[in-house]
């Protein structure tokens, strides 16, 4: 993989530290997203310790909780009237 290079440390499976570009992580997440198979067999195949993959994928289901909640609050913000 040419782009598991440059930026963003991340742990290997065997106790090696890699460097991936954050292209690479965000296909990672998508790939582990759109897949049937478990994380870990995906992170296996990508060859990132599966750990490092879980918890960026239970980094972006957290940030996508926050918008989606932030959403909901500033869409009740708009639907109040505002006094004239």
């Amino acid at each position: 993989m040419e782009d598991r290079v440059l930026k963003g440390r991340e742990s290997a499976a065997y106790g090696q530290t890699i460097e991936v570009s954050p292209e690479f992580r965000q296909r990672s997440v998508r790939m582990a997203g759109e897949s049937e198979r478990p994380i870990a067999a995906v992170a296996r195949d990508l060859g990132i310790h599966h750990e490092t993959l879980r918890r960026e994928v239970r980094d972006l289901r957290r940030a996508n909780e926050i918008l989606k909640a932030t959403s909901v609050l500033f869409a009740r913000d708009l639907e109040q009237p505002r006094p004239r």
